[in-house]
């Protein structure tokens, strides 16, 4: 079953994805979800990853799951909205297991590697004090982004968090991308 009208957010992890995913859900109306993981300290506004949708991401990664059921099991809508998921696990799919799910959009999250690594080796358990890790699963993740835009490029915006954004420079950059 096609699912288009889903916006996916993706991103190094520490470049920005909470930040758009948060303003796709409360400025928006793009439904991200309905029960979120929990904020910390290193990200205190929440990372609006849906806990449904990660579990099934995750039954699919570790193959419990086939690629249909996986399809199947993602929302075709959301109410009468947009829907969206935003998980940083989402790039350890194949390009084509992502393109199968038919997004409309992928929001693609930019940051680069000198102000994303220290970020990752500093706040996330999986990379505390190993730069090296850090350093090359920025790598990997972004060649994962390159092989997604040589394929779709069209349905790709990137959203640059080089420097400090502005929440409503961000709203009309995500208004112009979804045209509304």
């Amino acid at each position: 079953m096609a699912r288009r009208g889903a916006i996916f957010v993706i991103g190094t992890g520490r470049s920005g994805t909470s930040t758009i995913a948060k303003l796709l859900h409360k400025k928006l109306h793009v439904c991200m979800g309905h029960q979120f993981r929990e904020a910390n300290e290193f990200n205190p506004d929440g990372f609006y990853e849906d806990i449904k949708r990660s579990k099934l991401l995750d039954d699919f990664i570790r193959g419990r799951i086939n690629l249909d059921d996986w399809l199947n099991g993602l929302p075709h809508k959301c109410g009468s909205t947009l829907w969206g998921f935003k998980h940083p696990r989402l790039l350890e799919l194949s390009t084509d297991a992502i393109l199968a799910a038919e997004p409309s959009l992928i929001v693609r999250t930019y940051r680069p590697e000198r102000l994303v690594v220290p970020s990752l080796v500093r706040s996330v358990e999986q990379f505390k004090g190993d730069e090296k890790k850090a350093r090359i699963t920025f790598r990997w993740r972004e060649d994962k982004i390159g092989e997604l835009q040589k394929k779709r490029g069209d349905r790709i915006v990137r959203i640059d968090f080089s420097e400090k954004r502005d929440s409503e420079d961000l709203i009309c950059e995500l208004q112009e991308a979804l045209a509304i």
